[in-house]
């Protein structure tokens, strides 16, 4: 494997402009700490709901630096581990509930893309997860059955059609749904924070929030400068460190490759005409789909968990080799095709497989928006227009689902047990996949 340097690829081909930083003391009605997908649409849901209001976000990097920007760029109604085990966890009646939850969170950022005009690539190919064990075949049945319980629009392909669709000959079937698509995520998070501030937010990079005393009002320290705001709504996601919240959620890593862009005639010779994007039928998926320069992505095979919460541990060969190996055997004929670029990414999961929004059991005037569980294109940003309609006191569209206002449950246990119980969980699901993947040389 070449040895390229640690850049995401998003980052490379999307505009990172000069950081705005904040030069004074600040006050305002709304303080919103993390410049991601959560508080990027948390400003903008209030702004567009109430424009009175003083809404500020403060990023510790720059926008899009975390998970938004990090991700592969997913846009898919998925929430939970999947249908089947909705349906299973939740029974009939409060799956539907989440499931819909799904789906209005691809129609929430549909909509944030159409009506401020941003150009995030995004193509509307749905989500395919095909496999090819006797396992992953079970499991395709078992999300179909779900989605006909739910109510949700699928298609079950064979051996032929899934072959048809996305050109690997090893896939034995797939269970595919329409919403969603793929797209830029950075350009997504970038565009949103063009929208805010043409809202009238203001956002401030280069800006960790420090000293952070909840009440009326909440305070903190930006740098040098005192900070106030009468609200605060924590959308830190995987970064979350309030005390709270820590032991709601873990941060695994994921890691992911992008190659350099294919030939016309590499193109071409996929077979993958619909440009589908998909998630194998794995416990620990494969993800692969084609950038807007029709560069192929590949991106996680292995999940890890550092002691203590470590994040952004960048150095791992053995995944990004991993991936390399995804892409040839779904493609044998790109063997030798060059990646381009490596990098890590940090996403919070819950041990519930839902996300956690709600507000300080204390502190009243304290939001947050958490832990998508590696569903965050679609999730984080309705999870915005969620925790808007919340602090401006509008809590019935949210009422009936299980991670509003609901700690997860069972929650994630702090070191030293975190290390051993992630690692036990993760090397039951390496060897359930190595199990399906015995003899399939993958």
């Amino acid at each position: 494997m070449s040895e390229q340097p640690h850049t995401v690829f998003w980052h490379y081909d999307g505009p990172t402009p000069a950081p705005h930083r904040l030069d004074g003391p600040l006050e305002v009605d709304v303080l919103i700490i993390g410049g991601g997908f959560t508080g990027l649409s948390t400003a903008i849901h209030l702004k567009e709901r109430e424009p009175g209001l003083s809404v500020a976000v403060c990023e510790a990097q720059h926008v899009g630096w975390g998970a938004s920007g990090r991700n592969t760029g997913f846009l898919t109604p998925l929430i939970g581990h999947d249908l089947h085990a909705l349906l299973n966890k939740l029974g009939a009646t409060q799956a539907r509930t989440v499931a819909s939850f799904g789906l209005d969170a691809v129609r929430t950022v549909e909509s944030l893309i159409q009506r401020h005009d941003i150009e995030c690539h995004y193509e509307n190919t749905g989500l395919a997860n095909p496999g090819f064990a006797r396992s992953h075949l079970a499991m395709a049945d078992k999300l179909a059955h779900a989605a006909d319980v739910l109510g949700v629009d699928h298609e079950r392909w064979d051996r032929d059609e899934v072959r048809e669709r996305l050109g690997v000959a090893r896939f034995e079937g797939a269970y595919y749904q329409p919403h969603g698509g793929i797209l830029h995520p950075y350009r997504l998070a970038r565009g949103l924070a063009d929208a805010a501030r043409r809202l009238g937010v203001q956002i401030w990079e280069d800006a960790p929030v420090s000293h952070l005393e909840l009440g009326r009002p909440v305070r903190a320290m930006v740098r040098e400068h005192p900070v106030s705001a009468a609200h605060l709504v924590i959308a830190t996601n995987a970064y979350t460190e309030q005390r709270h919240l820590r032991w709601t959620y873990a941060p695994l890593h994921v890691y992911s490759i992008v190659t350099e862009p294919l030939t016309d005639a590499q193109l071409s010779s996929l077979g993958w005409p619909g440009r589908e994007g998909f998630y194998t039928l794995h416990h620990i998926l494969y993800a692969l789909r084609l950038t807007h320069d029709n560069r192929l992505v590949a991106a996680t095979g292995n999940v890890r968990y550092f002691w203590n919460n470590q994040r952004h541990i960048a150095a791992q060969p053995a995944d990004y080799a991993r991936l390399e190996r995804a892409i040839t055997w779904c493609w044998p004929q790109l063997t030798g095709v060059r990646t381009a670029f490596r990098w890590e990414g940090v996403l919070a999961v819950t041990l519930s497989d839902l996300p956690y929004l709600g507000r300080h059991n204390q502190h009243h005037n304290v939001l947050h928006g958490i832990a998508y569980c590696g569903h965050g294109v679609s999730l984080a940003n309705h999870s915005g227009k969620a925790l808007a309609d919340l602090l401006c006191g509008d809590v019935e569209p949210w009422v009936g689902l299980p991670f509003v206002e609901r700690a997860p449950f069972p929650p994630a246990p702090g070191e030293p047990l975190r290390k051993p119980v992630a690692g036990a969980y993760i090397g039951v699901l390496r060897a359930l996949d190595w199990w399906a993947n015995r003899g399939s040389g993958l």
